[in-house]
């Protein structure tokens, strides 16, 4: 669980800046090109008609898709660790002195909380905590 709560929202800051830095940048003007040049992803997908194009996206039902969104566990779905394991990480990581997370450093980061983390979980009622999370999920 430590790994994921410390490598999940690095790698997930990374791939948003990718994605922002690849839909945002402006593809060079290349008359020979089939499709767009000269704008960013982002806007040729947004304006097809100012680059020869036309919108062919397909709607989707509308219905559907707040039926599946209803039926979705939201950020359950994406949960890397039980709910008291974050608390006592803040509290490992503080007193380590909170040292800077990076993708190069984040192996550091880990070994320094290993020891710490592990007290804190073995001075806690783990039970307790997984008996008040169920509880708040319902």
């Amino acid at each position: 669980a430590l790994a994921d709560w410390i490598w999940v929202p690095l790698v997930q800051h990374s791939i948003n800046l990718f994605v922002e830095s690849f839909n945002n940048h402006k593809v060079r003007r290349q008359p020979e090109k089939q499709g767009p040049s000269n704008a960013a992803y982002w806007y040729t997908h947004q304006f097809p008609e100012q680059f020869g194009g036309e919108n062919v996206l397909v709607r989707g039902d509308m219905k559907l898709i707040e039926e599946i969104l209803e039926n979705h566990p939201g950020k359950e779905a994406v949960k890397f660790f039980p709910d008291w394991f974050d608390p006592l990480a803040r509290q490992a990581y503080d007193m380590v002195g909170r040292p800077e997370r990076t993708l190069q450093t984040a192996w550091q980061v880990f070994i320094q909380m290993l020891v710490p983390l592990n007290v804190l979980i073995d001075s806690t009622d783990v039970a307790l905590l997984d008996a008040l999370g169920a509880a708040r999920e319902q």
